[in-house]
């Protein structure tokens, strides 16, 4: 006959994305716990709400429920004798900080929530509060009463299982936090090479939990660069390179931090002057704002006196700052500046030099560029002048892709030149395209290559994020590192779809 009582314990999405479940399991079973049932879910926000529902109304329950439905979790039913009450224990306080040694939210838990209550009203400067490598008791209240540097409205939590998710965020200029595990060696880094140590070795004593900041990102490195607290000494002048692959196996945890707008400070109105104003900014100070885009790329084409802007950014705010700039400088005009997306506007970043080239495909829809429900979508691709293998993909906006063609079988056969293909028309028995849902901005590349772009045949629909991971590995694998880069050609369109 069973006997004791039973419980619930869930390993949240923070914990599951960081890889830690398996140790967390290990623990619940070896504190003399019977795992009765588990298994992996996603939780819905109805379901989050309903469990959660004794704290419906707190200030924190909207960001609590929103972070236990943003990636799956594992559930578990327990039992034991006191089951409840040991499970209290093993977990221990709420606050890492304050949890037991051995605990779970000791070892695994993560103190953002504190962090961020405390930049809400702001940060000392360092002038206040120099930055030491040693712990001190924190300020007092007369100090933390005159912070006010980089106020935050809050955080958003970045999926660590989408290493693109991380990536776009670093696209858009957003720096992300994360909860990196120490050791070691990482301690000992110096210099601008890659850090790849999978985990902390077996008995590190500096094993723990710190947070840094990334910054960027490399594809060729297959790496993040992070910048550190422990001063130019360490690392690469207090900078570093960490493996992509470190995001599955060292870092608990990642946010973007939302950054409160500076309240703008009183200006005095300055004295007459009795010598003339300036003269005014000249116009290419404010061209170079166009250098400051998110993800985007904005050319200055010069017609006799004229200039046009030329090029895509990536949101609706970015092409009213465009259009802003173009208007604001004499004989300066908006030419054709498409809005693409993130990630969208990275695969344009991506294929940039190949989507310049002369001997590229060409794309046609047809004279329209906004579609509605139910309009036929007929696309034309002619490949370059030269024999090449041929990708072309439509991105839809929901940010899946759909391969219509790509080299396949055991040898892959190269496109002839100057060859026709067209989708979606009927023609020969092929399947005829109407605009339906998702709706929304919309994308078709296509990919000309002197030799096969991937070692292996894409899935017929992938998310935009993995297209866009296995193309960046394709541009920048080499058998061999003296091989020159691969020669590409790229062409694009874009196309607006919307219900009637």
């Amino acid at each position: 006959m069973a006997t004791g009582t039973q419980t619930l314990a869930i390993v949240k999405p923070d914990a599951v994305a960081a890889g830690n479940a398996g140790a967390i399991i290990s623990m619940i079973e070896k504190n003399g716990f019977k795992i009765l049932a588990m298994r992996t879910q996603h939780l819905t926000r109805a379901e989050a709400e309903g469990f959660y529902a004794v704290h419906k109304g707190k200030g924190f329950y909207d960001e609590l429920v929103a972070f236990m439905t943003e990636a799956p979790v594992v559930l578990l039913a327990l039992r034991r004798a006191d089951a409840v009450a040991k499970w209290r224990e093993v977990m221990g306080a709420t606050n890492p900080e304050k949890a037991d040694p051995g605990t779970v939210r000791k070892l695994y838990g993560t103190n953002i929530g504190r962090i961020i209550d405390v930049l809400k009203n702001g940060a000392l400067s360092l002038a206040d509060y120099p930055f030491t490598d040693t712990c001190v008791p924190a300020p007092g209240s007369e100090l933390v009463a005159r912070a006010h540097d980089f106020r935050v409205r809050g955080a958003k939590r970045v999926n660590l299982a989408q290493t693109d998710d991380v990536k776009g965020q670093l696209t858009q200029s957003n720096p992300v936090m994360i909860i990196f595990h120490d050791s070691t060696a990482f301690q000992r880094l110096r210099g601008a090479g890659t850090f790849t140590e999978p985990a902390p070795p077996p008995g590190d004593k500096i094993s723990g939990w710190h947070f840094i900041t990334l910054v960027g990102y490399d594809e060729r490195r297959q790496a993040f660069r992070l910048i550190n607290s422990w001063g130019t000494g360490w690392g690469d002048r207090g900078y570093a390179w960490i493996s992509y692959d470190l995001l599955k196996t060292r870092i608990n945890g990642a946010w973007v931090l939302d950054v409160a707008q500076a309240s703008p400070e009183a200006v005095v109105p300055p004295r007459p002057q009795p010598s003339p104003l300036p003269s005014p900014v000249a116009p290419v100070a404010q061209l170079t704002d166009l250098q400051s885009l998110s993800c985007g790329r904005v050319s200055v084409e010069t017609h006799g006196d004229q200039s046009v802007l030329s090029g895509y950014v990536a949101s609706d705010d970015d092409l009213k700052r465009v259009t802003s700039i173009a208007a604001n400088i004499p004989q300066t005009s908006l030419g054709s500046v498409i809005v693409a997306p993130w990630p969208q506007c990275e695969a344009l970043q991506t294929l940039e030099k190949s989507l310049g080239t002369a001997d590229r495909p060409t794309i046609d829809i047809g004279p329209r560029t906004e579609l509605h429900a139910g309009d036929p979508l007929r696309i034309q691709v002619i490949s370059p002048a030269q024999i090449s293998y041929l990708y072309i993909s439509y991105i839809q906006a929901d940010g899946s892709v759909v391969h219509l063609v790509q080299p396949s079988g055991l040898v892959p056969q190269p496109t002839l030149p100057r060859q026709t293909l067209a989708f979606g028309g009927g023609e020969g028995g092929k399947p005829k395209f109407t605009v339906g849902p998702p709706f929304g901005r919309e994308m078709i590349i296509a990919i000309a290559s002197r030799s096969p772009l991937f070692d292996h045949e894409l899935p017929a629909h992938q998310t935009e994020r993995d297209y866009l991971s296995e193309l960046r590995r394709a541009l920048v694998y080499k058998p061999a590192p003296d091989m020159p880069d691969r020669e590409l050609a790229a062409a694009m369109t874009t196309l607006q779809t919307s219900a009637r």
